[in-house]
């Protein structure tokens, strides 16, 4: 399985060596061992969609089933192809990183304005800094013209 989803056709052929009552269960476990096989993954969720539309057919079991992987960190979750319940998961998912994706963008917005704000306070420091080191050379200035009139007068 290449990505987060895949969709497979899991054949339940086999199933109807099985007795009747039994082929549902199997079909289940069938649809796991399928999953971990392909995905190397043995944490398998399947949905509720697809065990209904297993267990609505209870002894006759499809041959087939079409069915949609979706890889969730190290679960799997199998639904039915065509079913509601996969796409109202993929709207729930794009809600989701539509969210975390808004959130980033305003967390950047709000440090780039902290930097703009240090940028700015460190401008300004240099700028009160430069006004202290003026006014200290002035007053140097004014200190040595006054000991110099001093020495001029002779004091």
């Amino acid at each position: 399985m290449k990505g987060n989803e895949a969709e497979y056709m899991v054949p339940l052929k086999w199933l109807f060596t099985q007795p009747k009552p039994k082929r549902t269960n199997k079909a289940i476990g069938v649809i796991k061992a399928f999953v971990k096989k392909h995905t190397r993954k043995t944490d398998v969720l399947i949905s509720p969609e697809l065990n209904e539309f297993l267990w609505e057919r209870a002894r006759h079991v499809p041959r087939r089933v079409a069915v949609v992987l979706r890889l969730d960190g190290e679960r799997v979750t199998v639904y039915l192809k065509d079913g509601k319940q996969l796409e109202s998961d993929k709207k729930a998912r794009k809600a989701v990183e539509d969210a975390k994706k808004k959130k980033e963008r305003e967390d950047q917005e709000k440090a780039e304005k902290e930097k703009a704000k240090t940028a700015e306070a460190k401008k300004a420091e240099k700028a009160a800094e430069a006004a202290q080191q003026k006014k200290a050379e002035e007053k140097r200035e004014r200190e040595g013209a006054a000991r110099a009139s001093e020495m001029k007068r002779g004091h």
